[in-house]
């Protein structure tokens, strides 16, 4: 009996210690410890290049130029016919060249540049036109100068290269003078800006 006694406490231990290996993870039955944790797979994540684009270039801003004002006075308002000298001014031409400084003076707020160009009819050889155009312009310059007008000045010829008038040869000479009156000129183109 003894024997069996022996025998009878090994099957329980032996049932005991096979049920003690028993284990149910999805009920916890078996010790956190033993538990292998789910392995959990990282999302795969591809990283863009950041790009990032080139500056563009700023460009500065080109001033605005100054707005253009002409003024147009007639040669013959200014000078004897064929003369372009201080001395030759007529009357009429320096009260017309003074009431331009005053307005130069009073009704601009600023002038960065005056382009003077003097202009011919076509009697006489070209030549001779371009020059007298000049020395025209040269004197209207000077008057402007003396006037107070110390902005730069620029004086230049277009001689009888763009009349805005054209007269028959078949004119008479004192007709075909005064037909061709408009062509003699002198332009002032004023850059700046107007009060």
């Amino acid at each position: 009996m003894k024997k069996m006694k022996f025998l009878t406490a090994c099957c329980i231990l032996a049932t005991l210690g096979s049920t003690a290996q028993a284990r149910d993870v999805i009920h916890r039955w078996c010790p956190p410890e033993e538990a292998k944790p789910v392995e959990v797979v990282p999302p795969v994540v591809v990283e863009q290049p950041v790009i990032i684009p080139e500056p563009v270039p700023v460009q500065p801003e080109r001033p605005v130029p100054p707005p253009v004002r002409q003024i147009e006075i007639a040669a013959d308002a200014l000078f004897r016919f064929d003369k372009s000298g201080m001395a030759d001014m007529l009357p009429e031409g320096k009260a017309r060249l003074d009431e331009l400084a005053r307005v130069l003076n009073e009704e601009f707020i600023e002038i960065s540049g005056i382009a003077l160009t003097g202009y011919t009819d076509r009697l006489g050889s070209e030549s001779y036109n371009l020059a007298l155009g000049q020395r025209r312009a040269d004197t209207v310059k000077a008057y402007l100068q003396q006037k107070g007008i110390l902005v730069p000045i620029s004086a230049t010829s277009a001689g009888e290269s763009q009349p805005v008038v054209q007269c028959s040869d078949s004119l008479g000479r004192e007709a075909l003078k005064n037909c061709l009156q408009p062509n003699r000129r002198v332009t002032v183109d004023v850059s700046g800006y107007a009060k």
